[in-house]
């Protein structure tokens, strides 16, 4: 409510904490790790992840990797033989486990220069490469996450028809 002179009164704390200052916090840290784009795509990795039955190695969201998501393999499996699929069938690098996690898991990459089209096409050779590598999984991670991307692009601009 204005008072006489039209001036808003001095803005209080939200009852819980100062909302405005960690809407503003969480949105530096957001831009810091890439902007809006880049937590998409993070997002849209994790859910074709979970869509495919897999498991993530970071079980809390606190822990998940701005750079990579890594992937267990389902017992019985070599993340090294379904890597070499990907890579002599598309022509696809992923990212190998490291030290205790070496053959145990892969790595999807979603940094630097990419784009929804590049990924969705890294999750389709992810995809495939799990099918022609016999690795137990249910289909429908691409599409969970080109669903996740296009909702996101719909509500961040509707396109006028």
């Amino acid at each position: 409510m204005m008072d006489a002179t039209n001036q808003l009164p001095p803005r209080r704390t939200y009852h819980h904490g100062d909302l405005r200052q960690a809407l503003l916090e969480a949105g530096i840290a957001l831009a810091r790790a890439g902007g809006p784009e880049a937590v998409v795509l993070r997002e849209a990795t994790r859910r074709a992840v979970r869509a495919w039955g897999l498991e993530n190695v970071a079980v809390d969201p606190k822990e998940y990797s701005n750079s990579v998501t890594a992937v267990y393999m389902p017992a019985g499996h070599s993340a090294d033989e379904f890597r070499k699929v990907v890579l002599e069938r598309f022509n696809m690098a992923l990212g190998s486990g490291l030290g205790k996690l070496a053959d145990k898991v892969f790595r999807i990459g979603h940094l630097g220069d990419l784009n929804d089209l590049m990924l969705a096409g890294a999750l389709s050779g992810v995809e495939m490469g799990l099918e022609l590598a016999g690795v137990p999984h249910r289909q429908g991670g691409v599409a969970a996450a080109l669903e996740y991307v296009t909702e996101t692009h719909r509500v961040a601009a509707p396109v006028a028809v």
